[in-house]
């Protein structure tokens, strides 16, 4: 899936799998619970869930996606964005919004 943050376009599909060591990471920042599930709790862990995922999915030299970037995006690609996002990681396919 292809996201437009600010002028750039960044096809998200390379980041998946995640991996231990994404987990590890994401826990790192915060954006894991207790439990180990995704903490998407408002803004903030969305944000940083997005940014972690673009920049993986940047090729090796490319300049970082920053959270003001995915601060961008409109709400209403969201649907979408989760959508893939539930499939990426194993989850039923979801009908997405073209």
């Amino acid at each position: 899936m292809k996201i437009k943050f600010g002028k750039r376009k960044v096809d998200l599909a390379p980041a998946f799998p995640l991996t231990l060591g994404d987990l590890r990471s994401l826990g790192k920042s915060g954006l894991l619970t207790d439990t180990g599930d995704l903490n998407l709790a408002g803004a903030d862990g969305i944000i940083g869930l997005l940014t972690y995922v673009a920049n993986k999915s940047l090729p090796d030299g490319e300049d970082a996606i920053e959270e003001t970037d995915v601060e961008t995006l409109s709400l209403t690609e969201l649907p979408a964005i989760t959508a893939f996002f539930t499939e990426a990681m194993g989850g039923e396919k979801a009908d997405r919004p073209t």
